[in-house]
């Protein structure tokens, strides 16, 4: 299979090389959405309990089985663990948000103190999501500026619209 290196850290093991007893990590794309990359991965450890003699399928202690062929094997580095609680943050942030988006806004009222503290709380997470758009959300971002969204069309061609979005002059 080839495999393209997602970080730079990653170093592939030739299938060759696999042996029982031998520990590897199985790299997994994060998405968000309708499978849009978020250009983290997440690493997963594996030990190798056996690999076939044509070596065309690993199966693992846990039981957990891959073709070689569909598979890319890695080397485990410590870095990989970096990554891998960035994907777990990730995660836990879309958690909240989703919560936070299915929460009626009068649970946000409270005494004043609380309020002003959730209010800059907000204020440094809306910063921190800013500080570092990547390039194709500027683009998207961008893409919509001008319109304001009227909520979504069955269909384009009787409302004159742009999937829901409304052109401003």
């Amino acid at each position: 299979m080839a495999y393209y290196k997602r970080n730079e850290f990653e170093l592939s093991i030739p299938i060759n090389d696999l042996k029982p007893g031998m520990q590897v990590c199985i790299p997994r794309n994060i998405t968000y959405g309708w499978n849009v990359y978020t250009g983290l991965t997440l690493y997963k450890p594996y030990t190798i309990k056996r690999v076939t003699p044509k070596k065309t399928k690993v199966i693992c202690e846990d039981g957990t089985e891959f073709y070689t062929k569909e598979t890319a094997f890695l080397f485990p580095v410590p870095e990989m663990n970096t990554e891998n609680e960035r994907v777990l943050l990730f995660q836990k942030i879309g958690k909240i948000i989703a919560a936070l988006d299915r929460t009626s806004c009068k649970t946000y009222i409270a005494s004043y103190e609380e309020m002003k503290e959730a209010a800059d709380h907000l204020a440094a997470f809306y910063d921190f999501c800013l500080k570092t758009p990547r390039k194709d959300d500027f683009h998207e971002q961008e893409k919509y500026a001008p319109y304001v969204h009227l909520g979504h069309s069955t269909d384009r061609k009787k409302s004159g619209t742009t999937g829901g979005y409304v052109r401003l002059l």
